[in-house]
């Protein structure tokens, strides 16, 4: 064996009991001062070719980058000289598997804590440069979903994002196939349509996307290659999309000659029952404020002698995981005062005041 050959033995072994304890779950000490001495040394050495220093330095970063999530200033250095080093090396295989490697180690890492890198926009750039160079639709795949995660982290939170990471997700999932990381691609777009409708402009879109959302989620369940962490994720995710609900809005003045108009959103809810209270303008002297009545109406139950209206309303349900807007009209000729205003599904209690 030749004596190059034989130092990155031994180096790959030091790292290798280094890792031991990591993949058994134990805390051990990490010294990045430790890390820098030994990529100025390598950088250093007389006794390497340039194509072993490149080699030594990327297994540097591929144990250290972990570690500090690629968030270093001087971390994503090295990474940087390293990627553009292998752009430039004249082994044309090893380059590509290394880059390649390297770029999904840092998507990987910086997915799982899901904070801004160093510079993302860089880091999209070779992730484009990547895809040029790879050969499997696997490989592309990978490539596009570690960019829509970059834009994910790192850019606003608007539809114009948004309509271009589904792109980028839904043509990660065409190249794909069943193999992993299709678990956490099919997650990450759950996640992007059950957050839609937030966006200003994205209710009406938000409601199909709820459905979207929750169809993800089942990809995630019904694949074999799915890892138990993302199926308990989906699974998680879709309790809570098919979770009931009742939302209210309430109209907080009105005249009382006019109709009083309540609105609710419902969701896998077969029906509620409105009830209204009228509530009493002064309180051992003082007139109540509508303001400091909000605070404390949720947690009080109405007084029945103050009940002035309740009806019950059935609810036709166009699916599951929908929100459904109802518009209550109530009996007219209110007279002004203060009224609260209680919605009960099974399980569910909603107040507001007007």
């Amino acid at each position: 064996m030749k004596k190059n050959e034989t130092f990155r033995a031994l180096i790959g072994l030091a790292w290798l009991v280094l890792l031991v304890p990591i993949l058994h779950g134990q805390e051990i000490a990490f010294d990045l001062g430790e890390w820098e001495e030994k990529w100025a040394s390598v950088e250093t050495r007389e006794d390497l070719s340039a194509l072993d220093r490149l080699v030594l330095q990327t297994e540097i970063i591929e144990v250290v980058g972990p570690f500090v999530e690629w968030r270093n200033p001087m971390v994503w250095e090295w990474t940087r000289y390293v990627l553009d080093s292998w752009e430039s090396s004249a082994n044309i295989k090893l380059a590509r598997e290394k880059y390649l490697a390297l770029l999904s180690a840092i998507g990987f890492a910086a997915r799982d804590s899901g904070e801004e890198l160093v510079d993302e926009s860089l880091l999209r750039t070779y992730y484009q440069r990547g895809l040029s160079i790879a050969q499997a639709p696997a490989e592309e795949g990978m490539l596009l979903f570690h960019i829509a995660a970059s834009l994910v982290r790192s850019e606003p939170d608007t539809l114009e994002t948004r309509r271009r990471v589904e792109a980028f997700i839904l043509q990660s999932l065409s190249l794909l196939g069943n193999e992993v990381p299709r678990d956490a691609v099919h997650l990450m777009l759950a996640n992007l349509y059950s957050d839609w409708q937030r966006l200003p402009g994205g209710g009406t879109s938000g409601q199909t996307n709820l459905g979207r959302a929750a169809a993800q989620c089942r990809a995630v369940l019904r694949l074999e290659s799915a890892r138990e962490e993302y199926k308990q994720q989906a699974q998680a995710k879709l309790n809570e999309l098919l979770e009931p609900g009742v939302l209210l809005t309430v109209d907080r003045r009105f005249l009382p000659e006019n109709t009083v108009r309540l609105t609710a959103r419902t969701r896998n809810v077969g029906g509620v029952d409105v009830e209204v209270y009228e509530l009493p303008w002064m309180v051992e002297g003082y007139f109540q404020r509508l303001d400091s009545l909000r605070d404390s109406s949720a947690a009080e139950i109405p007084d029945p002698a103050g009940m002035v209206y309740r009806k019950s309303f059935e609810i036709v349900q166009r699916n599951r995981i929908d929100w459904q807007e109802h518009v209550i009209r109530l009996e007219d000729g209110f007279p002004g005062g203060l009224y609260h205003v209680r919605i009960t599904a099974p399980g569910i209690v909603v107040n507001d005041l007007m």
